[in-house]
């Protein structure tokens, strides 16, 4: 029964999946200690143009924080597809959200099949995607999302074929 549930999930466009509310934006200008206050809370935050604007030109991850403040003698591993993050040891060096946000952010359009949107967060190395409509944001897909989604979507097969959802003998 999972390859059916996939081969499904697969054709599911993102909007299906995503979460429309729920999740951090802050505009590029915004301090330091106000992405670190959000950070407290959220995952990761949604950096864009300006108060106001949806358009994302940015994200800082949890993770980023680490990089940021390691002592100078360390090695900064970073992140494939992150950018590399600059330290707050020094002062001045970081000074808003846009000093400390990873620029090239991987992006989704609304109506985009999981399997891209899989593919994307694979290939990139994140663990959640903005859907925007336009380059203006919309929502988002985290890694909680798809499991929660995939899950959903099981269970309601193995009803709808009346196995409760539990994997075919020949799946086990």
């Amino acid at each position: 029964m999972y390859k059916r549930v996939l081969d499904e999930f697969y054709r599911l466009p993102v909007e299906k999946v995503m979460k429309k509310t729920g999740y951090a934006v802050l505009p590029k200008d915004v301090t330091v200690l106000e992405v670190l206050e959000t950070l407290i809370d959220f995952g990761h935050i949604w950096i864009t143009e300006y108060p106001g604007s949806n358009r994302v030109v940015g994200v800082i991850a949890r993770k980023d924080f680490v990089e940021m403040v390691l002592p100078p003698q360390f090695n900064r591993m970073g992140t494939p597809g992150r950018a590399e993050s600059k330290t707050l040891y020094y002062d001045g060096a970081v000074i808003t959200a846009e000093d400390m946000m990873t620029r090239n952010v991987v992006k989704v359009e609304v109506g985009t099949e999981m399997k891209e949107v899989l593919k994307q967060m694979s290939v990139n190395f994140v663990r959640q995607v903005p859907v925007v409509r336009r380059d203006e944001l919309v929502g988002e897909v985290s890694m909680h999302d798809l499991i929660r989604n995939f899950v959903e979507l099981y269970k309601f097969q193995g009803r709808k074929e009346g196995t409760g959802g539990e994997p075919c003998p020949e799946e086990a």
